[in-house]
């Protein structure tokens, strides 16, 4: 685990991706088949491979336009 803005991109064991704080406690459930580490306060997933649209989302999980 590689820790960004305090917090990590972690696998289970379905291969889903969610985010950890430094404690360990899930800030963000792993429901992401690709997820990357924040920067800027923003992270890059991906939620489906069916539809490769990668997506933003901020600390909360929630999806964010990095250009608005």
């Amino acid at each position: 685990q590689r820790f960004s803005e305090g917090v990590a991109a972690v696998q289970v064991d379905n291969g889903k991706y969610g985010y950890i704080n430094t404690k360990g406690e899930y800030i963000i459930e792993p429901i992401y088949t690709v997820a990357f580490e924040f920067k800027h306060g923003l992270a890059r997933v991906l939620p489906d491979t069916e539809k490769i649209t990668y997506h933003y989302i901020n600390k909360k999980g929630e999806r964010v336009d990095p250009h608005d």
